[in-house]
């Protein structure tokens, strides 16, 4: 009877590290290829969080938005750069995280109308969208 048990328990772990194995090295999905869910300015998108953050989660959290806004400020790291857009408030406004492969940081220039899709992962200071790409 113990001997079924050791290898049940054994069979049960095998089959769990085979699965953390798999979504360890499941290709990383790209957001350029998604259609947003939804298409909102930049103003709106902080202005929805800056009101009730909670409400804000419930309708963006997780979710591929399509972002448009006035850039201003690019800030350079090694391989991602982070693009922020202009709100109404002067508080914050909307941090857009680029990887470099997506799009060249010296395309992007202040004061630039921009449209940037990428997944809400929520608010800090700035509403944070993540895994960005910026559209044509």
């Amino acid at each position: 009877m113990r001997k079924k048990i050791f290898f049940s328990i054994g069979i049960f772990m095998l089959c769990l590290v085979a699965y953390a194995f798999y979504l360890y090295n499941k290709p990383h999905t790209s957001v350029a290829a998604m259609a947003p869910a939804i298409t909102i300015s930049a103003a709106d998108l902080y202005a929805a969080y800056a009101q009730n953050e909670a409400a804000a989660n419930q309708r963006f959290l997780d979710k591929v938005l399509l972002v448009k806004g006035t850039v201003s400020d690019v800030a350079h790291t090694d391989s991602t750069f982070t693009i922020l857009l202009e709100s109404n408030d002067i508080a914050g406004g909307v941090s857009c995280n680029v990887t470099a492969k997506n799009t060249t940081p010296a395309s992007i220039k202040n004061g630039e109308p921009v449209s940037i899709k990428g997944r809400c992962t929520g608010f800090l200071a700035d509403v944070m969208l993540a895994d960005c790409a910026v559209e044509k």
